[in-house]
């Protein structure tokens, strides 16, 4: 089987060379998305981009500061959403090896032979494709994220662990290995000890790696900070758009947090994106945030029951008798379907056939243009 030759992503991920969704790569602005590229990250102090004041949250975000100073692998643990990525990449930045390379792995959804080529490394003719020999992520990295490790297969698990056992790395292919010197961050959407309990992970390789432990909370354990986490985000939101001003009024702010949030900080800022898309003037109304989320607010927003009455036909001429420039009439349509289908950015893409990337680039140009 043809595994391709492995390369690294511009997102700092690693994948098989070929093509990529171009909509895989769309999310919101601050989300949990891998570190771009290798590069140093510098020993600033990123764990200020981590907004709360919840006592859990601070907890975490403590213990974290402490292990970054040692050397100890760690475990971030965490409903998907709650920040598990961004934590890691900041006690990598805090840390003593904070000069050398962070890279990022998921071993979600991805092919075993793909990871442990990744991870590992190969020699040349170890497998069809791998015309070269590469060095594994073991080896060329000072801090190592393994996103989703819970994904990888028990016998990647158990090689892992007796690579951290002998302290050496062996690469697919080769009969010797290498020396490394790496830190593992692990991330986790349940507490390894449960998974190792019900047989789900390796207990070896959970003592390799579970000696620091960080649980992160959920967003409704933390309502009071809601509005700190949303007041920042729409600061970013302006700078990033080059907005002036772009706030939530007070129902809308109620209406946040007054909500479960079952995808966390990501669905929260998800939902702030879609509304400033949408909204109309410099204040978030509960409006928008009603159609950000799909939910019925009674009065906010026209029924769809009354979209039949509505005269949905766009003018193709001006004022003055003029065909209408093309630019201005796909702004309307674009105005339109944003409003139309405002809780699904993928919906509007598909409805206006154009890829879920561009369509979030042009609902940001309505944005930034504040067209009505």
């Amino acid at each position: 089987m043809n595994y391709g030759h492995p390369r690294e992503a511009a997102n700092g991920e690693h994948s098989l060379q070929g093509p990529r969704n171009p909509a895989a790569d769309d999310c919101p602005l601050g989300s949990d998305t891998p570190e771009s590229d290798g590069q140093a990250l510098g020993s600033q102090d990123r764990f200020s981009s981590l907004i709360g004041r919840d006592p859990n949250f601070r907890a975490a975000i403590a213990r974290a500061r402490l292990a970054a100073q040692g050397n100890e692998n760690i475990v971030v643990h965490g409903q998907p959403g709650t920040g598990k990525l961004t934590l890691a990449r900041a006690i990598h930045a805090a840390s003593r090896c904070s000069d050398r390379r962070l890279k990022t792995i998921s071993a979600r959804g991805k092919v075993e032979a793909l990871v442990e080529a990744l991870i590992f490394g190969y020699e040349r003719g170890a497998f069809l494709g791998a015309f070269q020999s590469q060095n594994g992520l073991l080896r060329d990295t000072g801090t190592l994220i393994i996103d989703a490790v819970d994904h990888l297969s028990a016998r990647l698990q158990d090689r892992l662990a007796e690579t951290m056992l002998v302290g050496q790395v062996q690469p697919m292919g080769s009969t010797h290995g290498f020396d490394f010197d790496v830190r593992i961050i692990a991330i986790s959407e349940k507490p390894i000890e449960d998974l190792v309990s019900r047989g789900l992970f390796s207990a070896k390789l959970s003592g390799f790696l579970s000696r620091v432990q960080i649980p992160m909370p959920r967003l409704c354990e933390r309502g009071d900070d809601i509005a700190a986490i949303a007041d920042d985000f729409l600061v970013r939101l302006r700078i990033a758009r080059n907005i002036d001003t772009l706030r939530l009024d007070n129902e809308a702010l109620t209406a946040l947090t007054q909500r479960d949030w079952p995808g966390n900080v990501r669905q929260l800022q998800a939902v702030l994106y879609r509304a400033a898309a949408i909204c109309r003037s410099d204040s978030i109304t509960i409006a928008d945030i009603c159609q950000s989320t799909g939910e019925g607010c009674a009065g906010a927003h026209p029924s769809d029951g009354n979209l039949q009455n509505e005269d949905l036909r766009v003018p193709l001429l001006d004022s003055d008798g003029h065909v209408r420039r093309l630019a201005d009439i796909e702004e309307e349509v674009i105005r339109y379907a944003v409003d139309r289908y405002g809780n699904s950015m993928s919906e509007v893409a598909t409805r206006l056939g154009i890829g879920r990337s561009t369509a979030y680039r042009r609902a940001a140009g309505l944005l930034r243009s504040g067209t009505p």
